[in-house]
């Protein structure tokens, strides 16, 4: 060849070879002799990529002209020809089960089509420059696409929809491949490194989405672990697909003089906000298109949150009263702490609910049992404490404070709390995973660390 070599792929059964080049746009060879077999011209401009259907029946090229072209794989007879509005084709690739094509294109987009029809299915937006590679799960599930933007992307293959989004390649992308097994991704470019991905870890890592406006400031997981609850500062509550990353039917748009302070789902299963509106501290319960106030009470509350479930919500007053709501309870409402001039700083329920933490900036943190309403330990720990987290076996707390430190106390022990160091600035939020092994944090250094 006398011009650059774009693409080059093997028949399934391995007998031919097809290849596209700037002076030659298509050509099969008989890869056991080296005899070439037919070369066709077709598109005007160069032919970026050919490729088998996994039966061997199809050969399909894609141009810089925007087409897609089928073509006997014994003789070169043209076929269906597909034109597509996405600009000059970078990527081509068939399904396993070869029922249908995705094609990769200058713009950024993604075109799937459906062979025996030659009908095109859905666009995939998210790349902003040329995609360079495309992979089909071997189960048919999920698309795995790379682009010269420097980013891989994993999507739902039956409806477009993006899954996630990995970033830490630092150059240019040319190819992505799966493992025979579906288990890993593979993607390489410019950077000289092959970065090899875990599919389960992409599935279950966060999903970026372009379309919510304002400010996410709070998530919450569903019991069952299907939704992601999350709240913006524009009084927004969303609920998403933690897989898909797409919204379900639940969109609310609550009143503009409510302020959201925390989100959870209530014993029925509806997402449930607590939040204050004219100084006055209510718990909505959220269903499909309607909002329902379930309490009401006339705190002038600054802070509210609520245990994971739902049935006890506590609230920091302009005075520092901390107040403690239960549901379950004709008396609704009870008095924890009494004005003081002690700045309360942080509330945290555990994980079963059945203890209650408060901390005040100079360092005392308070254990209640929510059921009694009684004070069961009180301790001087550290000054400046802005956040606190319970273990998910309730036995150990994790305060983090203003300096960046982040202390691991244990409830049942006397032992000098381990400490954390590596953030250079307050720390802001705390959370274990549910298994207790790690705990992941957030800082006003614009870092989050895993420990």
């Amino acid at each position: 060849h006398s011009g650059l070599v774009n693409s080059i792929t093997f028949s399934p059964c391995g007998e031919h070879i097809a290849l596209s080049s700037n002076d030659k746009p298509l050509q099969v060879w008989d890869s056991q002799t080296g005899e070439s077999l037919f070369d066709v011209k077709v598109q005007t401009g160069n032919v970026k990529s050919v490729k088998y259907s996994p039966d061997g029946e199809r050969l399909v090229s894609g141009g810089y002209d925007g087409t897609i072209r089928f073509w006997n794989p014994e003789n070169g007879e043209p076929g269906v020809v597909l034109n597509s509005s996405l600009g000059a084709v970078y990527s081509l690739t068939f399904t396993p089960d070869g029922r249908r094509i995705a094609s990769g294109h200058g713009e950024g987009g993604l075109q799937l089509w459906h062979v025996v029809s030659g009908e095109p299915g859905p666009i995939l937006h998210g790349h902003t420059k040329p995609v360079t590679g495309i992979a089909f799960s071997p189960d048919n599930r999920w698309i795995a696409s790379c682009s010269f933007d420097e980013t891989v992307r994993l999507w739902d293959a039956a409806t477009g929809t993006p899954i996630n989004t990995l970033s830490s390649h630092k150059a240019i992308l040319n190819d992505i491949a799966f493992s025979p097994n579906g288990l890993q991704i593979a993607s390489g470019g410019d950077d000289s490194r092959v970065r090899l991905w875990d599919v389960d870890s992409i599935l279950t890592s966060s999903v970026e989405q372009q379309d919510y406006l304002g400010v996410v400031w709070k998530t919450v997981h569903s019991p069952n672990g299907q939704y992601v609850l999350t709240v913006s500062n524009n009084q927004t509550v969303k609920q998403w697909s933690s897989l898909t990353g797409t919204t379900s039917p639940l969109l609310i748009e609550l009143p503009e003089s409510l302020f959201i302070w925390s989100a959870s789902y209530s014993l029925n299963g509806f997402p449930t906000v607590a939040a204050t509106q004219d100084e006055s501290m209510r718990l909505w319960e959220l269903q499909e298109g309607s909002s329902n106030i379930i309490l009401e009470g006339s705190r002038v509350a600054t802070c509210v949150t609520m245990s994971r479930c739902c049935r006890w919500i506590v609230s920091i007053d302009r005075d520092n009263t901390v107040t403690l709501w239960d549901l379950g309870s004709t008396q609704q409402m009870h008095v924890l702490i009494e004005p003081t001039h002690e700045t309360i700083c942080c509330l945290a329920f555990s994980a079963n609910g059945h203890q209650l933490a408060v901390g005040n900036w100079s360092g005392t943190i308070r254990l209640f049992d929510p059921q009694s309403k009684g004070l069961t330990m009180s301790k001087s720990t550290y000054w400046g404490i802005g956040v606190i987290s319970f273990s998910p076996d309730n036995q150990q707390l994790a305060v983090g404070t203003d300096d960046g430190l982040i202390y691991l106390r244990g409830l049942q022990s006397e032992e000098r709390a381990i400490e954390l160091r590596g953030h250079t600035e307050k720390v802001e939020c705390i959370a274990y995973s549910p298994c207790g092994e790690w705990i992941a944090s957030g800082s006003g250094d614009k870092t989050v660390q895993l420990w």
